[in-house]
């Protein structure tokens, strides 16, 4: 009871001593989750079964297609989704059935036309990226049997019966209102039409135009500037597109997608920002922009320790778990290339949080266990967790500007006791060092030592 008190103590001292400015993003962070909770956010997950089959010319093939959406709400009709047959020809379908809130089934009937590969394609187009699966189907020729009573002239007659045989695949779309009508097939576009189609993408451009703000920020030395941006970041690319695409998604399309690289260039570019700023100014992305963090950072709160207490694990308890977020990139990365299916996605603590949606066991309890801990210790997510700081972390030891301590220290030990909650700067016997792999360019140890012995400059 006693502690229990004393918790209750700090909480209330907060909005009487210096963390005010925190309370206040708070309350802000709030209100917009009221905003956006009904905010259209569009993402799907659609599935074929059976995903491969076969069968002979003339067959009659069942198909079940299932498209579940993954995000609050989906602004994209049900109706709207393509259906384009090559080498098949739909012989029936069901109208779309609702299977619960967030799951859509349709069951279609194709008869096998042209010998070789059939495919039957999904699609649905979002600004959100949507989704898109394809169902093949091995067709064989029909075997034909020969009659002897039947005269020679009756085979030549029947070979021009058999048009479907010689005639290229047929494609076909299906519209809302089940009409099939003649697709035809658009340019492919360019390298350049896919960059400027993902670049433009709203989820993008929050990404480099937060990556922008935060190198101004840590350049100018502007401290106070973090916590804006990464307001936004938890606002816009967490709440209101329900963190979709969100940085694990986009790191483990990178690996599914590698043969279809300019359809899903968008999943490059949103890996491709932090790392080119990482090769640049180390974690930037880390420290500034991404959502995950932000969540940890509004959350942490030093002051219901008591004064003098040790507010993160045990150095050496740390140097050991922090290279746990590179055994799960690597378990991560061969995972998905082994599936070549996002494997994380039924786990994402985050994106439970980011949609409101706590129905799964799983990613709630690991939502909360991680919340939990960001309450006492700083970014446990990111310092022992998370395979993409594990990833940038690689790229920011070649980083060309990075944090330096300089001859004004006087080892006073306040930037790696007070300071840093990354724990990226080293104790040491005469000044402290700073671990590249750890740092995420946060800016605080810079604009808070009380010598102005810390710096961000170039190698």
């Amino acid at each position: 009871m006693q502690k229990l008190f004393y918790v209750l103590q700090r909480f209330k001292s907060i909005a009487t001593t210096g963390h005010i400015f925190r309370v206040c993003c708070a309350l802000i962070l709030s209100f917009a989750v009221l905003l956006v909770t009904a905010s259209p956010v569009a993402a799907c997950i659609i599935t074929v079964a059976p995903s491969t089959t076969s069968g002979t010319v003339g067959d009659t093939v069942s198909i079940t297609i299932n498209v579940q959406l993954t995000h609050r709400n989906c602004t994209v009709p049900i109706d709207d989704t393509v259906i384009t047959l090559t080498g098949v020809e739909m012989v029936s379908q069901t109208p779309w059935q609702t299977v619960r809130s967030d799951l859509y089934k349709k069951e279609i009937k194709v008869k096998l036309i042209k010998s070789g590969q059939g495919k039957i394609e999904v699609v649905r187009e979002c600004s959100r990226g949507g989704d898109d699966t394809i169902a093949t189907i091995a067709i064989a020729e029909a075997k034909t049997t020969q009659l002897p009573a039947m005269p020679q002239p009756s085979t030549a007659t029947q070979l021009p019966s058999l048009p479907s045989t010689t005639s290229p695949p047929s494609s076909e779309t299906l519209t809302s209102d089940g009409q099939q009508q003649p697709q035809q097939i658009p340019d492919e576009p360019t390298w350049w039409d896919a960059f400027r189609d993902g670049i433009t993408q709203p989820s993008i451009m929050g990404v480099w135009l937060l990556t922008i703000f935060g190198t101004a920020g840590l350049m100018l030395r502007f401290r106070r500037l973090r916590y804006l941006i990464l307001l936004g970041s938890l606002a816009f690319l967490g709440f209101i597109t329900g963190g979709c695409p969100c940085a694990l998604g986009a790191l483990q399309n990178v690996f599914i997608h590698l043969g279809t690289i300019k359809e899903k260039l968008s999943s490059y570019l949103f890996i491709g920002i932090p790392i080119v700023a990482s090769i640049f100014m180390g974690r930037l992305f880390c420290g500034w922009v991404c959502p995950m963090g932000a969540v940890q950072h509004f959350i942490y709160r030093k002051e219901l320790l008591k004064k003098g207490q040790k507010t993160d694990l045990n150095w050496r308890y740390h140097q050991i778990l922090r290279y746990l977020k590179y055994l799960v990139l690597v378990i991560l990365i061969v995972a998905v290339l082994i599936t070549q299916e996002a494997v994380f996605k039924d786990i994402d603590p985050f994106k439970a949080l980011f949609n409101l949606n706590f129905t799964l066991l799983t990613p709630t309890l690991i939502l909360i266990v991680i919340l939990v801990a960001a309450l006492f210790i700083g970014f446990p997510f990111c310092k022992y967790l998370c395979p993409l700081g594990a990833l940038l972390s690689l790229f920011s030891r070649i980083s060309l500007f990075k944090v330096k301590i300089g001859e004004k220290c006087t080892n006073c030990k306040a930037c790696h006791t007070l300071y840093c909650d990354y724990r990226a700067i080293v104790p040491g016997e005469h000044s402290p060092s700073i671990d590249r792999l750890e740092c995420v360019s946060c800016g605080e140890c810079i604009s808070r030592c009380p010598h102005g012995a810390i710096d961000f400059t170039a190698k």
